[in-house]
């Protein structure tokens, strides 16, 4: 093969800013079952971007490959492009039209933030701040505003006032732990008209890129997040193919690299190696063109920019069959194309390759040719998953060859078909020389399908080739690594016996926490009421304590007013009884001295009473005397 010099371009100095995430990874952390899938339906798997851990040197090192005047990354053999497919499937936001963010060129009024927030108007005007001229909020406001909402449990507001700091720190990021007020203007169009910020995020991506690609160095002011995803899912591909790029990022462990090791990547890349079209960008059709133009407008909030989809035909699963043309751009008409691209594949044509070595040799690699990391690196044992992974891509090359064979069979029988049925429609008029000019041109085409499908086929080949070779270096490593792998199960095996304990002794263990706070719940309930009864009975009882003190008082007042009352009839009878027994005595000894001589007295008396002369006054005195000493005698007699 024959060997070509590449020129290198100057380096150009990019900045890249890695924002300080952790108080937004706590707070996701919190968000958990259906609050986390209101927040994604919402506004998009933009939890997942909080997990990536971007390496600034790789994406310092992928700018230099980028060209301004293509739109695309250009390396050795092959182009690379951010698509709207790819960034809708990061942000887990499909691309529904006419629901597209646009920027309308104004901003939201601060009472429209305030509501987002749910704080007083006044406080968020008091709070905002210009820097640089441009308007917003800092960061330190938004996380007080966010820990007072998550101590109040008010997740509605955890999940708005977390979106925005994230579209405005992580997506759409201006200045450094700053958000402005087009990161809110993108917020509330997601959140009040269901509008997409895809094309918005990959503008001011391509923006960026343009803008310090063109002034030869500034600092790289995107969503850096998704552009090293985008990256490491075609350039650092994982072992283990899933439907979710963030899940692919994970099994892919990256390890940390400086920057030579990533310029040793990068220009060690071939078509060959990388991967085209991984499985979460699997679909039926993709955006192809924009009206007549390949070129697709797009409008972010920091400028506008633009993609030709044609550089992208081989991360959308169809060959590249010719070189891309320019053409002026149209209106905003998103056609979608699909199957009637040809049959899928990845490859290129002969054409298109020999006009990618121009560009390359036109504009030149940012680096001069480097070493083979695989020379300088020691042989590792490959892991059973990765020797199994080579069988199957072995079987899957064998199986695709058969298939491209078969394919090229019914394609050589449709081709000669066909000639026979030009052949007879060129005996019809001016209609029939029309269609048979149609059909020609679809020659044309298959015949360039079945070039690419069997560059693609040699390719296979290649890779069959060296698949067996290297199975033959990896024999002796599969037995060790089989014996490594029964002793990995069995560890395995220990380890999940000890995470089902582990897991039981949890569960036991959140039971009787569960339990103990239920109880603990019923012991401050039943405390409090005891506290309140307790109350209640206080105050009764001092009430009541009140009243009896009232009620004493007046008893004993009542009390000593009887008890003086009585000492002053017991002091008055006293005295009576002194009179009356005084008077009794001198009763008693007038009577006894009456009775000692009053008997005498008294016959002497009746004796000499004459019946005849004497008056009857007296007589009836001596009577009524005889009768008064008659009673005393018996009531004195013993």
């Amino acid at each position: 093969m024959e060997q070509v010099q590449y020129q290198a371009k100057n380096w150009m100095p990019i900045t890249i800013r890695i924002p300080n995430l952790q108080t937004l990874k706590q707070t996701a952390k919190q968000i958990r079952g259906p609050w986390r899938r209101v927040l994604e339906e919402k506004y998009g798997k933009i939890l997942g971007l909080l997990e990536v851990e971007v390496q600034p040197h790789a994406l310092a090192v992928l700018a230099q490959f980028y060209d301004v005047r293509l739109r695309c990354f250009l390396f050795k053999d092959f182009q690379l492009a951010p698509t709207l497919e790819e960034y809708e499937r990061i942000l887990g936001m499909p691309i529904k039209e006419p629901a597209v963010y646009f920027h309308k060129g104004y901003f939201p009024s601060w009472g429209a933030v305030a509501g987002l927030l749910k704080r007083p108007e006044a406080e968020v005007r008091q709070a905002k701040r210009a820097r640089n001229g441009i308007e917003g909020l800092p960061r330190e406001y938004l996380e007080e505003i966010l820990a007072q909402q998550r101590e109040a449990k008010d997740w509605q507001g955890v999940i708005d006032t977390l979106a925005l700091m994230v579209y405005g720190i992580v997506l759409f990021p201006q200045l450094e732990d700053y958000v402005d007020l087009a990161a809110v203007d993108v917020l509330l169009a997601v959140k009040e008209k269901n509008e997409n910020p895809v094309p918005a995020l990959l503008a001011d991506t391509y923006y960026t890129l343009n803008y310090c690609l063109g002034r030869r160095g500034k600092n790289l002011r995107c969503c850096i997040h998704a552009l090293y995803l985008w990256m490491t899912a075609h350039c650092c591909p994982g072992r283990c193919k899933t439907g979710c790029p963030i899940e692919d990022y994970k099994w892919g462990c990256i390890r940390m690299m400086p920057g030579e090791e990533w310029i040793h990547l990068f220009m060690g890349l071939t078509e060959s190696t990388i991967e085209w079209y991984p499985k979460w960008n699997e679909r039926e059709t993709f955006i192809a063109k924009c009206g007549k133009s390949p070129n697709v407008p797009l409008m972010g909030i920091q400028g506008c920019s633009n993609y030709n989809p044609v550089l992208a035909l081989r991360q959308n699963g169809y060959p590249m069959l010719a070189p891309p043309t320019e053409e002026s751009l149209t209106l905003l008409e998103v056609v979608r194309a699909g199957p009637e691209g040809g049959p899928r594949s990845c490859g290129a044509s002969s054409s298109y390759k020999k006009w990618l070595q121009q560009q390359i040799k036109i504009n030149g690699l940012p680096f001069e040719r480097v070493q083979d990391p695989r020379t300088r690196l020691p042989f590792e044992a490959p892991e059973p998953s990765m020797v199994k992974e080579l069988e199957e891509a072995l079987k899957h090359a064998d199986t695709e060859q058969k298939s491209l064979k078969r394919k090229l069979t019914q394609a050589t029988s449709l081709q000669l078909e066909t000639q026979e049925q030009v052949l007879k429609e060129r005996r019809l008029g001016e209609q029939a020389r029309q269609e048979a000019e149609k059909e020609k041109e679809l020659r044309r085409k298959l015949g360039d399908c079945l070039k690419a499908a069997d560059q693609e086929m040699c390719l296979r080949r290649k890779e069959k080739d060296q698949a067996a070779a290297e199975k033959e270096s990896l024999k002796e490593a599969l037995q060790d690594a089989r014996r490594k792998e029964v002793e990995l199960k069995e560890q395995l095996y220990g380890l999940r016996e000890r995470l089902e304990e582990q897991h039981e002794e949890l569960l036991r263990e959140r039971s009787q926490k569960e339990e103990a706070e239920a109880r603990e719940r019923q012991a401050i309930e039943r405390l409090a009421a005891e506290r309140q009864e307790e109350g209640s009975k206080k105050a009764r009882i001092r009430a009541i304590m009140a009243e009896l003190r009232d009620k004493i008082a007046r008893k004993e007042k009542r009390h000593l007013e009887s008890i003086e009352q009585a000492e002053q009839k017991a002091e008055a009878a006293k005295e009576r009884a002194e009179h009356w027994e005084d008077r009794h005595d001198k009763v008693v000894w007038i009577a006894n001295r009456s009775l000692g001589h009053l008997p005498q007295s008294l016959r002497a008396a009746e004796e000499a009473i004459c019946p005849f002369t004497t008056p009857s006054e007296i007589y009836d005195f001596v009577k009524e005397c005889r009768m008064v000493y008659d009673e005393l005698a018996r009531a004195v007699a013993p």
